[in-house]
């Protein structure tokens, strides 16, 4: 948890300077490089990342689009028996309100990847 405490921290910590922003993208960029089959579920269940990164994906900078994509990542890994599923789904929904054209195409990639799975279609349905 302490690497992915410190890569949220500073995705979250958006300041009004440049290179406060490029250096959120880069926290961001990374916890999607770290998301794998094998990674997906402790990202995702860690504590106020996914609703962090969902308000993330309703900016309208680049940051946006990152954090929208690394929601995907997530997405394509986490099933319906995962004890974050439905905080993954409340995640699609948020960004789903994004203004973004970038970050809409993420969520609906999110949303076929959660509707490929049966048993996820069954929870989608029913958030």
């Amino acid at each position: 948890g302490f690497l992915i405490s410190s890569l949220l921290r500073i995705a979250s910590d958006v300041g009004l300077k440049t290179s406060s922003s490029k250096l959120s993208q880069q926290a961001a960029k990374l916890l999607g490089a770290l998301t794998c089959r094998a990674t997906a579920s402790r990202i995702g269940n860690h504590p106020g990342l996914l609703v962090t990164f969902s308000a993330l994906a309703c900016r309208q900078d680049q940051l946006a689009s990152v954090a929208a994509m690394t929601i995907k990542k997530l997405a394509t890994h986490i099933r319906s028996n995962d004890p974050c599923h439905a905080r993954l789904l409340q995640a699609l929904i948020t960004i789903s309100y994004g203004k973004s054209t970038e970050v809409l195409k993420w969520a609906v990639k999110a949303f076929a990847e959660q509707a490929s799975f049966p048993n996820d279609r069954v929870k989608m349905i029913s958030q």
